[in-house]
């Protein structure tokens, strides 16, 4: 699914709908941990609390996923108040058939489900779930509700992966859930796994690991004035480039002078949504009036940029171009990117834009709209957010391998609206 320590998981939400005694949401938790310290965030309630979310029916099995979490966290050096507050956040004790649930509100949803006959549920459970579910699902096995809300829960291009009967694929009280489901997903991995590796025991079904992303759903197309974005007079530009990324990226609390410090959004920062948490800094080496630093006004930094001193001085831009052995290609000044702006990966496989107003300094691989007088971009964004982009370029932009959209300048100023 990609819930791994090398991506920004402090930005990404995980729904876990059957905790049982905690394996999923365990592994997912010290994943979480070990994320946040590579890319030097501050390990705390306020950030992490609301990441996670298992759920869990059964209270003795409740409180030993809760015990398990504390336990996991502890050995990652974690204060025993903070896991304790961290296992309660995450692990909540609701029927999960039954409990409020905000849709398309989660980019990752991972577990479980149960495998039980509807003619083995108890008669008052069975009751409230046929009142309360869709009647095409309240039948058959529990497990194909369990899915069905998952699936609602998941938002437009996040990943869902179960450990699941097999019986979804092709019994017929599944029929409903596939004609739902199945034209809105992009399978990853379907493939049989061995019952009792998975389980430690012998179960009565075959079990399989399924992994899917939930496609964006196309907005109907707006009415078109005509005009393509670059006639109406929007601006588009790349973040810069560095030239060296290992010297000037660094993270967000690293230990420089903090004016030479700008919030740093690369590609997997933008997600459906206001920019709100870069995962990372950049370095500027230029003042507002486009002079570079003198590094000995800045003595944290001359040390740092001093370690990356042999790489930097083999580029091009010195060797050939002359220039300073320390400058970043580009100039980063955070005058250059003030203005609100929309943000939009060049990669992806569903294309993604977010609006952000707070000075962000994109990546090199992320592009940049920036409005014609300078105003604000309200009106565009919600032209383009949630499967507009994809519905606006699927037939201008092209694909790189594996199906990715590329949506560069020349692109993304042929959108017609």
């Amino acid at each position: 699914m990609g819930w791994v320590t090398g991506e920004c998981l402090s930005t990404r939400t995980l729904l876990e709908p059957c905790a049982g005694e905690g394996a999923f949401v365990v592994e997912a938790g010290v994943r979480l941990i070990d994320s946040c310290r590579e890319a030097g965030l501050r390990v705390d309630r306020h950030r992490l609390s609301s990441v996670i979310r298992a759920v869990e029916f059964h209270e003795p099995a409740l409180k030993r996923a809760r015990a398990n979490v504390v336990a996991a966290l502890l050995s990652r050096r974690v204060s025993p108040t903070l896991a304790a507050m961290l296992a309660e956040d995450w692990v909540v004790q609701a029927d999960f058939l039954t409990m409020a649930l905000d849709r398309g509100t989660f980019t990752d949803v991972a577990g479980n489900p149960p495998y039980l006959r509807w003619s083995k549920i108890p008669v008052g459970l069975k009751s409230l779930y046929e009142s309360t579910l869709p009647e095409e699902f309240a039948r058959g096995d529990l497990f194909v509700p369990f899915l069905d809300r998952m699936l609602g829960a998941l938002s437009d291009g996040g990943r869902i992966g179960v450990v699941c009967s097999d019986r979804w694929r092709y019994m017929g009280f599944a029929e409903a859930f596939r004609e739902k489901w199945i034209p809105l997903l992009d399978i990853r991995t379907d493939e049989s796994v061995e019952n009792e590796s998975a389980f430690g025991a012998r179960v009565g079904t075959q079990a399989r690991i399924l992994v899917a992303e939930k496609r964006a759903r196309r907005k109907k197309a707006p009415k078109v004035s005509g005009k393509t974005l670059g006639e109406l007079g929007y601006r588009f530009r790349s973040g810069p480039a560095l030239g060296h990324s290992p010297a000037f990226q660094v993270s967000l609390d690293a230990a420089l002078e903090k004016t030479r410090l700008l919030s740093y959004a690369v590609a997997k920062d933008v997600t459906e949504g206001v920019v709100a948490n870069p995962s990372s800094a950049v370095i500027s080496v230029h003042e507002e009036d486009g002079r570079l630093v003198t590094l000995k006004d800045y003595p944290k930094l001359e040390r740092h940029l001093a370690r990356h001193r042999a790489a930097l001085k083999a580029r091009y831009v010195v060797e050939t171009a002359g220039r300073a052995w320390y400058t970043t290609i580009d100039r980063v000044r955070a005058s250059d990117w003030s203005e609100p702006k929309l943000l939009i990966p060049e990669i992806s496989r569903i294309p993604r834009i977010a609006l952000d107003d707070m000075g962000t300094i994109p990546s090199h691989g992320v592009y940049a709209i920036f409005h014609p007088t300078r105003g604000r971009l309200d009106e565009l964004y919600e032209r383009l957010r949630d499967g507009g982009l994809l519905g606006l370029i699927e037939d201008i932009a092209p694909r790189v391998n594996g199906g990715y959209f590329r949506c560069y300048g020349k692109v993304l100023e042929r959108i017609r609206l």
